[in-house]
């Protein structure tokens, strides 16, 4: 019995990994840019953008073909407060997209309109796209108008023809109910080929707890514990300081991340059991010093049967989280129909997302 226990793992993970190969080699590009109002007004969306930030990634990667995800922001605000725009250039190491976010505080403020010209600039040429990217979309969130009187050449129209030459799309998600945020948010839209939304001014957002949170949150400390870092001490630090941050995560958080990495594990690190299963290293190779030094006094042999070790406990982990995440998902949609409605920011951002996807050949 053993030996046929072992054969279905086998056979599971050779599946596993064909599955993964493919889509390593066939995955779409997804480049998202939130562009944010920070001031005083926006503090209720930041907090909730913040927990949101995991459900809203995990959205994006269940597609079909699955998509290689990649984050930026440009946090903006106005002329006298202490910036006008902070940007955080695109990356694909969400852990960092995460940590980039919980930066963010609302502030300042206190009239409007904004610097949205600006913000909308800095998001189109200042994040470094990827030129393979096969959806590029900007989210333009808040609440103000553009100030149209600076003079200092930053006009959305004029952004919004560049954005159409570039095949970047800006949709806009208006928060709370301004008249005149409304129409020019709409007309941004239409100029870019976007979409508008509009979501109470708080975001409408709700961090909805579940009996499964605990028992994913400690899959992902266990998915995350199959990492084996490899490269300059720093890379491998890094790592394992990742590992003890995601054991301070609030479970509902810490199960979204859960699901997300079981999806990409790769994305952001420097692993040496995906490096080696899908060829881009080769385990003899590698020096010494660039190994963790659980395998220094390893032989090769030990060495591929440690991955390979190491390979098996991610598989059977991302099977387990699959499924509990799955059962997770029914149990929060079967709450928000009988509490919360679908205006809330995160599941503006997620439709917006299925239907743009959609027409670039990302199914949901």
């Amino acid at each position: 019995m053993k030996r046929i226990g072992s054969i279905v793992i086998m056979i599971l993970l050779l599946c596993a990994a064909v599955a993964t190969g493919v889509q390593a080699a066939e995955r779409p590009v997804v480049d998202a840019v939130f562009c944010l109002d920070t001031t005083g007004s926006m503090g209720g969306l930041i907090e909730g953008a913040k927990v949101k930030i995991w459900s809203i990634a995990n959205q994006i990667v269940t597609g079909t073909p699955t998509p290689e995800l990649r984050i930026g922001f440009v946090a903006y605000r106005d002329r006298g407060d202490d910036y006008i725009t902070r940007i955080y250039p695109l990356g694909d190491d969400l852990d960092r997209v995460y940590e980039n976010l919980m930066s963010f505080y609302a502030d300042g403020g206190g009239d409007t309109p904004e610097h949205v010209n600006r913000a909308l600039h800095d998001a189109l040429h200042r994040v470094k796209w990827s030129e393979e990217a096969d959806l590029k979309i900007i989210f333009l969130v808040g609440d103000a108008p553009p100030h149209m009187d600076y003079r200092d050449g930053y006009d959305w129209r004029a952004i919004c023809r560049e954005a159409v030459l570039m095949d970047v799309i800006i949709n806009t998600v208006q928060c709370g109910n301004a008249p005149e945020t409304e129409q020019v948010w709409q007309k941004i839209a239409r100029a870019a080929e976007g979409s508008y939304a509009r979501v109470p001014q708080s975001g409408g957002m709700s961090s909805v707890r579940t009996p499964l949170d605990d028992e994913l949150a400690e899959l992902g400390v266990r998915l995350e514990e199959t990492v084996v870092a490899y490269g300059d001490s720093e890379s491998i630090s890094d790592m394992k300081e990742r590992t003890g941050k995601v054991k301070k995560m609030a479970a509902p958080a810490a199960a979204e991340r859960a699901a997300y990495r079981s999806k990409d594990m790769g994305a952001g690190t420097h692993d040496l059991v995906d490096a080696v299963r899908f060829g881009n290293v080769k385990l003899e190779e590698i020096e010494e010093k660039e190994l963790p030094e659980e395998m220094h006094a390893m032989s090769t042999e030990e060495r591929e049967q440690y991955l390979w070790q190491k390979e098996r406990e991610r598989e059977l982990l991302r099977m387990k989280i699959e499924k509990l995440s799955k059962q997770r998902n029914e149990y929060i949609l079967s709450l928000l129909k009988k509490t919360q409605g679908t205006d809330s920011f995160d599941e503006a951002v997620k439709s917006i997302i299925r239907k743009q996807a959609a027409e670039k050949g990302i199914d949901y």
